[in-house]
């Protein structure tokens, strides 16, 4: 069990496999809480809430979806890029990109952004230190393969934040690039720093030219105030 002291409010998201279950986290798992819990969704168990006191038991703590931190061309048909960030027990700052490829285009040139026909600019996060703090690693999960588009997508940065589908991102450098097409659970790992201010693109490592059908991502930024 894993003890955690919370001194302000959080926003609490626990999931368990029935609300039966998650009576049983709330009565017995919870110690000492000033509570006032939203909502329980009946159809996964899931509980919103702010809390206040000590907890023991396994949690995950997850700030809201924040304010738009991407460009109009990466909006897919699926779902709208989505940014959570929030503070690790140990001081990092773990932000978070999820992103559906369903409905953006790859254009058919190797190393030129992915995004939606029409829609700019296309970058999908950008490396604010004051809120991401010093990003020292990234992840890139694949969730789901992708099809119709080009399979062998790559997360890069670029100096500029006004390039769209089947432009060529300025003065950019690789983050994750796989080794081919993504399969699924596959996870890239970068361990370098991200220059501060610069933005993050998908773009496309082969030559298929279509509209993506399918496909998602998990992005992890991990970062870190400086030290005082």
């Amino acid at each position: 069990m894993k003890h955690k002291n919370f001194t302000k409010d959080a926003s609490l998201r626990l999931r368990s496999t029935s609300l039966d279950q998650m009576a049983e986290v709330r009565g017995h798992q919870f110690q000492d809480l000033i509570d006032d819990f939203d909502a329980i969704n009946p159809s996964d168990g899931e509980l919103v809430g702010h809390l206040t006191g000590n907890v023991t038991g396994e949690i995950t703590v997850l700030g809201a979806v924040e304010t738009a931190e991407h460009g109009a061309g990466a909006i897919g048909t699926a779902f709208a890029p989505k940014t959570y960030r929030y503070n690790a027990p140990n001081g990092d700052i773990i932000t978070e990109i999820q992103i559906d490829l369903t409905g953006l285009e790859s254009s058919g040139s190797a190393n030129d952004v992915i995004g939606l026909t029409g829609g700019s600019p296309a970058y999908i996060g950008r490396n604010v230190v004051a809120t991401n703090g010093i990003i020292y690693k990234v992840e890139m999960t694949c969730l789901e393969v992708p099809t119709g588009g080009d399979a062998d997508v790559i997360l890069v940065q670029g100096s500029t934040g006004t390039e769209a589908v089947d432009d060529t991102v300025a003065n950019t450098a690789a983050i994750c690039d796989g080794t081919g097409d993504w399969l699924l659970g596959e996870t890239m790992t970068y361990t370098s720093g991200l220059t501060a201010n610069y933005y993050l693109y998908l773009t496309q490592g082969g030559s298929d030219n279509a509209v993506y059908t399918a496909g998602q991502f998990l992005i992890r930024l991990y970062g870190h105030a400086a030290l005082s």
